[in-house]
This record gives C-alpha cells, structure tokens and sequence, in this order.
C-alpha cells in the first residue's frame, strides 16, 4: 500500500482524490482538512449540512470524511454523507465520538467504506483515503 502522507503533494502511481470535511468543531475541522491538504488531496471543509451542500456542488468530492454529531441541527452526518454519495457517488468515511456500534446500526443503508472513532488518529483517516483510491 503507497502512503500519501510520506510525499505529500505528488505520488507516482496513486490517484489524489477531491475530499469534503464535514465536521461541526472548527478545531477538529481545521485538523482533518490541513492534514487531507498535507497528503496532496484537494479538500474543502463545512461546519453543517447548508455547507456542505454548497461546498460539495463546488468541489464534486470522490469522498466525504463525515462527523456522525453535526451539533445542534436537523440533519445529522449521515444524512449528509448519503445526500453527498448519492449526487456525487463519494465513498464515505463517518467519524464520531460516540459508539461506533450505534453509528453502524444507523447507518446500515449508506454504503460506508469507513468508521474512525474520535479522538481521531490523523494516520486513521490517511489510511481510509489510501484505501478510497
């Protein structure tokens, strides 16, 4: 398996993916997206579903990288993550803080390629994309 992280920006023989973040916590947010960015992914970030909408029309993503908990909102991230794969067919990666048993029984429908339980390990998140592409 070729690691992205290990020559960021360019990597012979591994295809660089468009990745959307959602993630409601700007400090996690801004971790993921620079560290997506670092390993030579093109990436966008949106802290809630209107966002994420807008952004993902923008960017057209072949993945999502999803927080399960989008805070105080109607839709949740796997709401989210299915309205993106759906339009886009991006393959899903959905984060949380919360059981990842819960998270896989409520998201049983959504083609998920991906769970990564918080607090997250930034080698867990290079390692789903590695597997993505």
């Amino acid at each position: 398996m070729k690691y992205a992280a290990f020559a960021p920006g360019h990597i012979d023989g591994v295809n660089l993916l468009k990745v959307l973040v959602v993630e409601d916590d700007p400090a996690t947010r801004e971790a993921i997206k620079r560290f997506v960015a670092w390993c030579g992914h093109e990436v966008r970030a949106a802290p809630d579903p209107e966002s994420a909408r807008d952004q993902a029309d923008e960017l057209k993503p072949e993945g999502v990288i999803c927080d399960w908990q989008l805070g105080a909102v109607e839709q949740d991230g796997i709401d989210v993550a299915r309205e993106i794969y759906k339009r886009y067919r991006a393959k899903v990666i959905l984060i949380t803080g919360r059981s990842l048993n819960e998270l896989k029984r409520r998201s049983r429908n959504l083609d998920v390629s991906h769970y990564i339980r918080k607090p997250l390990s930034l080698w867990s998140i290079e390692a789903a994309l590695s597997d993505l592409q």
